[in-house]
């Protein structure tokens, strides 16, 4: 059996070297040239950079949306995502396991992603294709909006996102007006039957239980 030739090996070695650190310095040069560039989050958004606000508010109560009710408000939401500017924030609160808080929290969130690269040059980010581009908005959708938005408009929720005792939404859309994110320009989307059932006011169970507009809107609950 021969033994290899170090000599003629010499070259090979000097070759991928040379492979190697070309490599490494294009590594190197792209992320000395991104450092200090604004990049979004796994949601899509760039968190230091103003952004605006739409929070949708979902009424999580029995009974469940029917076929048609379902396909058209999934059809809006799809409507919605599509819709959004770059960097809006998209925030779906919902009453869904009971949970009345005064200061609501965004079960999931998504942000509108750059349409060209005009959007990114803006804001000093990275440019990208617009090929690119669409196909980071179909990822995102497709991971993170889509199976949010199919567990939450599910005929059969899960046992922790069924709503079973009340329906708060006046309560709700008051506190989500409070919320610090809800600012000037900030959007509002009811998704709801309107059917409000809490401890403060139950429609539809008493005849004239709701006083009129002028005496409840003095009432101190929704000062």
């Amino acid at each position: 059996m021969r033994r290899r030739n170090k000599k003629q090996d010499l070259p090979k070695i000097i070759a991928l070297s040379a492979v190697l650190a070309v490599c490494t310095g294009a590594m190197g040069y792209a992320a000395f040239n991104t450092f200090g560039q604004p990049t979004p989050d796994q949601y899509g958004c760039f968190e230091d950079i103003k952004q605006r606000n739409t929070f949708v508010l979902f009424d999580a109560s029995e009974p469940r949306l029917n076929v048609e009710q379902h396909r058209s408000v999934r059809h809006y939401l799809d409507e919605l995502y599509a819709s959004l500017e770059f960097n809006e924030r998209l925030s779906f609160i919902t009453t869904e396991g009971d949970q009345i808080s005064s200061t609501p929290k965004a079960r999931f969130h998504v942000c509108g992603t750059a349409k060209t690269s005009d959007d990114l040059d803006e804001i000093g980010a990275q440019s990208a294709s617009v090929g690119f581009l669409r196909k980071q908005k179909q990822r995102l959708y497709e991971n993170v909006y889509a199976p949010q938005v199919d567990a939450m408009l599910s005929p059969i929720p899960d046992e922790s996102r069924k709503q079973v005792s009340q329906s708060p939404m006046l309560e709700m859309v008051k506190n989500v007006s409070h919320m610090k994110d809800f600012m000037p320009g900030s959007r509002l989307i009811l998704l709801s039957d309107l059917l409000q059932n809490s401890d403060t006011a139950q429609f539809c169970i008493k005849q004239n239980q709701m006083p009129p507009f002028r005496i409840f809107r003095k009432q101190e609950s929704y000062q």
